[in-house]
């Protein structure tokens, strides 16, 4: 099984680069997702806020991570997608949690600047999926991922020849 993150606008197009073999998906977004707009795959359709705070009531919750981990069993077969409205944060935050749990390399996401994880998410689908992650093991993710973004700016000014300062 290959573990995609994907913007959910772009779900169709990256299923096809892939080999548009067999598939599954989980579209995380704030508002309802028209499954119309969607490819012809098996698809787990979830709307909450990317947010942090688990008091929050458009939070994710343990019992939409309990629904992923049954959706994402069931289709265990084949490529599984994750996507969110941009694809970066939710959606980054899933595959993470999948890919630990799979044995696969979850610091490609947290290495990776063009995603910002959502520890919410993460914390309660690895705990879905039956691993424990600790307070202090999210942080150093965080802390990760926040450097490796901050790398990527350096290097961007770097090649732009700014310095950013006036």
């Amino acid at each position: 099984m290959n573990i995609y993150v994907s913007p959910i606008g772009a779900l169709g197009d990256a299923v096809r680069e892939n080999g548009g073999g067999k598939a599954a998906a989980v579209c995380c977004s704030s508002f309802p997702v028209d499954p119309a707009r969607l490819p012809d795959i098996p698809v787990l359709c979830l709307q909450f806020h990317d947010v942090s705070d688990e008091h929050d009531a458009r939070a994710f919750t343990a019992q939409l991570a309990e629904e992923v981990a049954a959706f994402a069993a069931q289709h265990r077969d084949g490529d599984l997608y994750f996507c969110c409205n941009c694809g970066v944060s939710r959606s980054a935050a899933l595959a993470a949690a999948f890919r630990r749990a799979y044995r696969c390399d979850e610091a490609a996401i947290w290495k990776n600047p063009n995603y910002s994880p959502n520890p919410l998410v993460y914390r309660l689908q690895c705990r879905a999926l039956g691993l424990a992650p600790t307070k202090i093991g999210i942080w150093l993710r965080i802390h990760r991922n926040k450097h490796a973004l901050r790398a990527a700016i350096r290097r961007a000014r770097g090649k732009s020849g700014s310095s950013g300062k006036s």
